[in-house]
């Protein structure tokens, strides 16, 4: 019988010099996660006007902090926040697993880093957007996220983001 090797799963914040792993791993995985909630052509519209390296780059100049979840010399997920220091949220602004990687834990792993490093800089709450018809809704709210309110936003192309925003408490 097999033993199950341990988690030795590691996150590391990205330099700027390395956003292409980020560019590169959602255009596998938005693909794969949205195809059910967005057409094919939104996907790529978004790809192309958030995760083009030049968009990320100038995200990461405007404040946001990017992360990598790799075990064994294979990227699996990334994450991407912003601690604003005049609010007492952190905004997560992207959190994604590839699916074939999911179920593992490395997306609590990612979130519970972004919490204490909200923490460590005297934030109380952390905020996110997701599609109301995502199936990660359960996820976030299964891990102490409540529903704040429904928006829709207007991202260009005749395209809406049809979202929730959720909130989690971090004194908790």
């Amino acid at each position: 019988m097999e033993e199950k090797k341990p988690c030795m799963a590691s996150i590391t914040v990205v330099e700027k010099k390395d956003l292409k792993i980020i560019h590169d791993l959602a255009h596998v995985i938005w693909p794969l996660v949205y195809d059910y909630m967005i057409s094919k052509d939104q996907i790529d519209y978004m790809l192309d006007k958030m995760y083009s390296v030049s968009s990320l780059e100038k995200q990461m100049e405007e404040g946001d902090v990017f992360i990598i979840l790799t075990e064994d010399n294979i990227t699996h997920g990334f994450a991407s926040y912003r601690i604003h220091h005049n609010d007492l949220r952190v905004r997560l602004h992207k959190l994604y697993v590839h699916p074939a990687a999911q179920k593992n834990g490395w997306g609590f792993k990612m979130l519970t880093h972004i919490f204490e490093e909200g923490r460590h800089q005297g934030k109380k709450e952390i905020e996110l957007n997701v599609n109301r018809n995502n199936k990660s809704i359960g996820f976030y709210q299964h891990i102490g996220f409540t529903i704040e309110k429904s928006e829709d936003i207007e991202i260009g192309n005749g395209y809406q983001m049809n979202d929730y925003v959720m909130v989690k408490d971090l004194t908790l």
